[in-house]
């Protein structure tokens, strides 16, 4: 589950919450709970990890959710790192 913001034509990650167990650098939420890369200039700059436990098959809920609740502040703190100027 992903948060972008657009920069002209490209859209950048804002914040991500990943599970891919498989993956050379993926995670398992199973075993490492979950968490939430924070990026700054297209590189993950942070990793928020206080989140509480929450059965797989409820965590996509769970961090569509978050996002959608915090979309506001995690908008404009990415807007004040890259210098965008908003009418939101």
């Amino acid at each position: 589950m992903q948060l972008e913001y657009r920069i002209e034509d490209e859209w950048e990650p804002v914040v991500r919450f990943d599970h891919n167990p498989e993956g050379t650098y993926g995670h398992d939420v199973t075993e490492e709970g979950l968490h939430m890369d924070v990026y700054r200039n297209g590189e993950q700059v942070r990793v928020k990890q206080d989140f509480p436990t929450v059965p797989l098959s409820a965590a996509p809920r769970y961090c569509k959710t978050y996002i959608e609740n915090n979309a506001d502040p995690l908008l404009r703190r990415f807007e004040t790192w890259h210098n965008l100027v908003t009418d939101r």
